[in-house]
């Protein structure tokens, strides 16, 4: 074994490598990207200094969007029920009732809510999100439709 660094390991302590880390795995946190450079045989860097170079070539640690976890059963499932519908005639959409509804908040979002503000103006009208104690209330509205004509 040489002393020297090889290539494969040049390739791996070059700015890049913490890119090539993150875009492999989203999930990893820049500690562990740092962990995994010295595991390698490079030398230890900073998590900040990991961020700051993500920063630089446009990831951002954000929270992750969520949406229903779908087996291949389920994929499957998805693509044989829109070809079932794709060769039906126009009469099974004349007996068809669409239906959709929809919850509006009547006081603020159920979202999660940010604001930017500097230090001191915690208690600024500007800064701060009011509530009431009824906690705002709902409507629900629900709507149908069908193609058939009565």
């Amino acid at each position: 074994p040489s002393p020297w660094p090889t290539k494969e390991v040049e390739c791996m302590c070059s700015a890049s490598y913490p890119e090539v880390l993150c875009l492999g795995n989203r999930h990893m946190s820049a500690a562990s990207i740092g962990a995994e450079i010295v595991g390698v045989g490079c030398q230890p860097v900073s998590a900040q200094t990991i961020r700051r170079t993500l920063h630089q070539i446009g990831l951002h640690g954000c929270g992750p969007r969520r949406k229903p976890l779908l087996e291949m059963m389920h994929k499957k499932a998805r693509k044989q029920f829109a070809e079932d519908k794709q060769i039906k005639d126009m009469d099974y959409s004349n007996h068809v009732l669409w239906f959709d509804e929809n919850k509006i908040n009547l006081f603020g979002s159920d979202g999660v809510k940010r604001v930017w503000r500097q230090p001191g103006e915690e208690y600024k009208n500007k800064c701060v999100l009011p509530t009431v104690k009824h906690g705002g209330g709902t409507v629900v509205v629900w709507g149908c439709m069908s193609a058939c004509q009565a």
